[in-house]
Protein backbone atom coordinates (compact mmCIF):
# COMPACT_ATOMS: atom_id res chain seq x y z
CA UNK A 1 0.00 0.00 0.00
CA UNK A 2 1.09 3.49 -0.80
CA UNK A 3 2.14 6.05 2.00
CA UNK A 4 -0.06 9.04 2.24
CA UNK A 5 -0.45 11.67 4.34
CA UNK A 6 -3.42 12.61 6.76
CA UNK A 7 -3.38 16.62 7.63
CA UNK A 8 -4.13 16.73 11.25
CA UNK A 9 -7.06 19.12 12.95
CA UNK A 10 -5.62 21.00 15.70
CA UNK A 11 -8.54 22.22 17.30
CA UNK A 12 -7.55 26.32 15.65
CA UNK A 13 -6.84 24.93 11.98
CA UNK A 14 -4.36 23.19 9.91
CA UNK A 15 -1.49 24.01 10.45
CA UNK A 16 0.04 25.18 6.65
CA UNK A 17 3.31 26.44 5.22
CA UNK A 18 7.11 26.22 6.44
CA UNK A 19 7.12 30.04 7.32
CA UNK A 20 4.34 29.68 9.23
CA UNK A 21 5.85 26.97 12.45
CA UNK A 22 9.02 28.32 13.96
CA UNK A 23 10.66 25.35 16.46
CA UNK A 24 11.71 26.89 20.02
CA UNK A 25 12.48 24.54 21.72
CA UNK A 26 12.28 20.70 22.14
CA UNK A 27 12.75 18.63 25.43
CA UNK A 28 13.25 14.58 24.98
CA UNK A 29 12.42 12.35 28.28
CA UNK A 30 12.89 8.47 27.95
CA UNK A 31 9.90 8.35 25.82
CA UNK A 32 8.51 11.75 25.74
CA UNK A 33 9.07 14.33 23.40
CA UNK A 34 8.09 17.51 23.98
CA UNK A 35 8.37 20.71 21.31
CA UNK A 36 7.77 24.60 22.44
CA UNK A 37 6.22 26.09 18.75
CA UNK A 38 5.02 29.25 17.69
CA UNK A 39 3.60 30.83 14.03
CA UNK A 40 0.56 31.64 11.82
CA UNK A 41 -2.41 29.26 11.18
CA UNK A 42 -3.95 30.04 7.95
CA UNK A 43 -7.49 30.68 8.21
CA UNK A 44 -10.07 27.88 8.41
CA UNK A 45 -13.33 27.14 9.80
CA UNK A 46 -12.34 27.73 12.92
CA UNK A 47 -10.49 31.02 12.50
CA UNK A 48 -11.80 34.30 10.65
CA UNK A 49 -8.22 35.48 9.95
CA UNK A 50 -4.05 33.93 10.32
CA UNK A 51 -4.01 34.60 13.82
CA UNK A 52 -0.43 34.27 15.36
CA UNK A 53 -0.17 31.80 18.00
CA UNK A 54 2.37 29.84 20.54
CA UNK A 55 1.81 25.74 20.69
CA UNK A 56 3.32 22.99 23.01
CA UNK A 57 3.24 19.37 21.13
CA UNK A 58 3.87 16.54 23.57
CA UNK A 59 4.67 12.96 21.57
CA UNK A 60 4.27 10.31 24.33
CA UNK A 61 4.60 6.24 24.11
CA UNK A 62 7.92 7.02 21.73
CA UNK A 63 9.02 4.65 19.73
CA UNK A 64 11.38 6.72 17.29
CA UNK A 65 12.27 9.96 16.61
CA UNK A 66 14.22 12.22 13.98
CA UNK A 67 14.88 15.14 13.05
CA UNK A 68 16.57 16.86 9.73
CA UNK A 69 17.22 20.27 8.99
CA UNK A 70 14.79 21.42 6.25
CA UNK A 71 16.72 22.17 3.21
CA UNK A 72 18.45 19.16 3.52
CA UNK A 73 14.96 16.95 3.78
CA UNK A 74 13.99 18.45 0.74
CA UNK A 75 16.83 17.51 -1.15
CA UNK A 76 16.04 14.34 -0.17
CA UNK A 77 11.97 14.72 -1.09
CA UNK A 78 10.14 11.83 -2.84
CA UNK A 79 6.87 12.01 -4.07
CA UNK A 80 5.83 9.67 -1.07
CA UNK A 81 7.22 12.07 1.56
CA UNK A 82 5.48 15.69 0.59
CA UNK A 83 2.82 16.03 2.89
CA UNK A 84 -0.49 17.46 2.78
CA UNK A 85 0.26 20.43 5.89
CA UNK A 86 2.71 21.15 7.81
CA UNK A 87 1.84 18.53 10.52
CA UNK A 88 0.13 15.00 8.98
CA UNK A 89 -0.38 11.71 9.81
CA UNK A 90 1.88 9.47 7.91
CA UNK A 91 -0.50 6.65 6.92
CA UNK A 92 1.11 3.73 5.55
CA UNK A 93 4.15 4.36 7.07
CA UNK A 94 7.22 2.50 5.39
CA UNK A 95 9.33 3.80 8.23
CA UNK A 96 6.64 2.33 10.73
CA UNK A 97 6.84 -0.86 9.30
CA UNK A 98 10.00 -1.27 9.65
CA UNK A 99 10.00 -0.87 13.02
CA UNK A 100 9.40 -4.80 13.89
CA UNK A 101 8.37 -6.23 16.92
CA UNK A 102 8.01 -3.01 19.25
CA UNK A 103 5.71 -1.28 16.96
CA UNK A 104 1.91 -1.86 18.18
CA UNK A 105 -1.39 -0.68 16.79
CA UNK A 106 -1.74 1.91 19.13
CA UNK A 107 1.81 3.45 16.98
CA UNK A 108 1.49 6.19 14.35
CA UNK A 109 3.75 8.11 12.55
CA UNK A 110 3.64 12.07 12.71
CA UNK A 111 5.61 14.58 10.29
CA UNK A 112 5.94 18.23 11.58
CA UNK A 113 7.29 20.41 9.09
CA UNK A 114 8.86 23.71 10.48
CA UNK A 115 11.04 27.14 9.56
CA UNK A 116 14.48 24.80 10.16
CA UNK A 117 13.24 21.57 10.65
CA UNK A 118 10.91 18.48 9.54
CA UNK A 119 10.18 15.95 12.38
CA UNK A 120 9.37 12.95 11.86
CA UNK A 121 8.06 10.68 15.14
CA UNK A 122 6.62 7.36 16.17
CA UNK A 123 4.64 7.42 19.52
CA UNK A 124 1.20 6.26 20.89
CA UNK A 125 -0.31 9.34 21.10
CA UNK A 126 0.11 13.37 21.02
CA UNK A 127 -1.12 16.19 22.77
CA UNK A 128 -1.56 19.86 21.45
CA UNK A 129 -1.88 23.16 23.57
CA UNK A 130 -2.29 26.65 22.11
CA UNK A 131 -2.22 30.07 23.85
CA UNK A 132 -5.71 30.93 21.56
CA UNK A 133 -8.03 31.50 23.48
CA UNK A 134 -11.20 28.99 22.84
CA UNK A 135 -13.96 30.70 20.88
CA UNK A 136 -17.26 30.43 22.82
Amino acid sequence: MKQTHRPIDTGVGELQGRTGIALDSFYFNMGTLSLELEGGFLPTHATSSADEVGFKLIFAGLLAFQMIELDTWESMLTSEDAGISSFDEVLNSEWLARMGGKASPKHKHYRLITYDYVIDVICQWFELTTDKPSES
